[in-house]
């Protein structure tokens, strides 16, 4: 008489190679992580690699780091489980930054902004291409002195562009009269509002009495011309960029409705040095 028929595992869904950059990873059991990705095929991907904090193998040499870029190999069974990556491939093209931790600190803030606004299985080759564009402007040497202006620098570019791309970046005109800042006009302090988002010339804070935080034109006109994918040149002076800085991440924690953890940690970087 024939025993029982043996139940046999379906193969599951085939592997898929993607391009992918790593944006956050949490530990998971005894050796597991859970690990978000940004792919340019698919949008965000969240997927558990099974035993990778032991595997030199398939995820050696910092492939599950965050800001890491290369091909991961993805089991994606449907949109609403967690998938599973099961290897990693490096990417010799792709940018590794440097041992510093302003530099890993303004990463981690462009990690946190994409996290915060793309979608699972919503591919955007724009969020994609600025992301790498960004961290390739990290990894490579900084010719300025110093070099922690010209790294913030290329950060609030990317974070302007970024926003942009979403239809959040503040549009660099008056918001009652349409002027535009430029070196030509009289060189008086203009005023941003973070939550509309917005800035408002001199003339039109004076007829308003409008009572808001200032800014230099100076910083407007550099911040307008400011151009992406780009390495800065000249960056921004430090009164400039604190300034900025403030301003940008006001806008993104009234946008998101929470605090990116990375701002705390570019703002002591930045007291300390």
């Amino acid at each position: 008489m024939p025993g029982p028929s043996k139940r046999h595992r379906s193969p599951g869904p085939p592997s898929q190679r993607l391009g992918g950059i790593v944006l956050y990873r949490i530990n998971s059991g005894e050796a597991d992580l859970i690990v978000s990705f940004l792919t340019m095929e698919m949008g965000i991907l969240t997927a558990i690699a099974k035993n990778a904090r032991k595997s030199i193998k398939r995820f050696g040499g910092g492939l599950l780091d965050p800001a890491r870029a290369a091909y991961y190999y993805f089991k994606i069974r449907n949109h609403r489980d967690l998938c599973l990556v099961e290897r990693g491939e490096d990417n010799p093209k792709a940018p590794i930054l440097p041992n510093l931790p302003l530099i890993h600190a303004l990463a981690s803030w462009a990690l946190e902004l994409v996290l915060a606004f793309e979608m699972p299985f919503n591919p955007s080759l724009d969020a994609f291409n600025l992301l790498v564009r960004h961290l390739k402007d990290l990894s490579d040497p900084l010719p300025t002195e110093p070099p922690a202006l010209e790294a913030r620098t290329a950060s609030l570019v990317f974070t302007h562009h970024y926003l942009k791309k979403t239809g959040f970046a503040p549009n660099f005109q008056c918001h009652f009269c349409g002027k535009v800042p430029s070196v030509e006009l009289e060189d008086l302090p203009w005023s941003w509002d973070f939550i509309a988002p917005k800035i408002i010339c001199p003339d039109c804070l004076k007829i308003r009495g409008i009572v808001a935080p200032r800014v230099p034109l100076g910083l407007l006109v550099a911040l307008k011309k400011l151009p992406f994918p780009m390495r800065p040149v000249f960056p921004l002076p430090d009164d400039w960029l604190t300034l900025a800085e403030h301003y940008y991440g006001d806008l993104v924690e009234t946008i998101t409705g929470r605090s990116l953890k990375s701002r705390k940690v570019i703002e002591e970087l930045n007291r300390l040095s």
